[in-house]
């Protein structure tokens, strides 16, 4: 049986849940953090992390190297993961696809199509 959106119960607080989020260097984390989760913002850049309620965690999602390393980095600090929030993605301004940089293409599909799917 398939739920519709109005049957989801919805957590009113997120204390005790840890949570990821990845392309984290904007505000999505802050809100996580504000319902009471322990985030882990994962980002290329680690300086780009200026929150303090948030845990720096360098993580470039089409590297699987540094995606073991954060999971790891989680499991070691807190023992699960409870909350992952996709939210990495790059777009490059190149015009049609047809005129598209084949390096810049193969970012795109590794950050915005393969990642999630890890």
């Amino acid at each position: 049986m398939t739920q519709s959106p109005q049957d989801v119960q919805l957590k009113a607080e997120l204390t005790g849940d840890v949570a990821l989020v990845t392309g984290a260097n904007r505000g999505i984390g802050a809100e996580l953090a504000d319902l009471g989760a322990t985030v882990y913002a994962g980002a290329r850049d680690t300086a780009d992390i200026t929150a303090t309620n948030q845990h720096a965690v360098k993580l470039d999602v089409s590297d699987d190297e540094e995606i073991n390393s954060a999971i790891d980095r989680i499991a070691e600090g807190h023992g699960s993961l409870d909350i992952l929030v996709n939210n990495a993605g790059v777009f490059f301004r190149s015009g049609p696809l047809r005129e598209m940089k084949r390096a810049d293409y193969d970012r795109t599909m590794a950050v915005n199509l393969r990642s999630p799917s890890r």
